[in-house]
């Protein structure tokens, strides 16, 4: 209430414990109380600022001033009956079940909650898992691609000197048969010879010399 509410000391006429209802307040912050306001001069006693229109004016604190400056009637709140405190504690006991049932939801809300929390986790740590995994399944395929790669390259050399092996031995029957005919005819030549003047010693020697050699090359 105001009437309970003093200030320290009015600044102009330094009197104390003055009842707040008897304070004008200035616009600059400072106070003056209502014998003094007169004698002003139009300008604050602690700061000397000048007044403006609109104040001083009061501060309402409490509800009986404000009610006292708006003329709102005060409203008297009349105690319960017996039958209507009854009646308060009837609906009382009838809404406890009520209130027991909230409380119990709002337990099992709390528990549903904690294992959604937890469940959050398992499957925050499977995602994890689940990713190493992939992790190693991405390393394991590069590395069967390199082996495959690899594989493929030594294929590939491999039917690249069957290829050459096969390319040098078809010289080789070609050049054996050259030799056999070189053989064939130089025999020929020899006989012809034999038939002659010539050594038919030396003529043998030389025979054999080619055959020998023709069958070095023969595969």
């Amino acid at each position: 209430m105001s009437s309970g509410l003093v200030l320290t000391q009015c600044p102009a006429c330094k009197e104390s414990n003055i009842p707040i209802a008897r304070m004008l307040f200035l616009h600059c912050g400072h106070n003056v109380c209502i014998d003094c306001i007169t004698q002003c001069n139009s300008k604050c006693p602690a700061c000397r600022t000048r007044i403006v229109a609109g104040t001083p004016h009061r501060i309402y604190l409490g509800v009986e001033d404000i009610a006292q400056h708006l003329e709102i009637p005060t409203v008297k709140v009349e105690a319960r009956t017996q039958p209507e405190k009854a009646a308060i504690k009837v609906e009382k006991e009838r809404g406890k079940p009520l209130v027991q049932c909230f409380e119990d939801v709002c337990e099992a809300n709390a528990q549903l909650l904690e294992e959604i929390q937890q469940l959050k986790r398992s499957l925050q740590k499977a995602k994890r898992e689940s990713d190493a995994k992939s992790a190693e399944i991405e390393g394991k395929d590069e590395t069967i691609v390199r082996y495959k790669t690899a594989y493929q390259r030594k294929k590939q050399e491999v039917q690249d000197l069957q290829e050459a092996r096969g390319a040098d031995e078809r010289k080789m029957h070609l050049l054996n048969a050259k030799l056999k005919a070189l053989v064939r005819e130089k025999a020929k030549k020899s006989r012809r010879r034999s038939s002659g003047n010539g050594d038919a010693s030396l003529q043998i020697e030389d025979n054999a010399e080619l055959i020998s050699t023709s069958r070095q090359y023969d595969v």
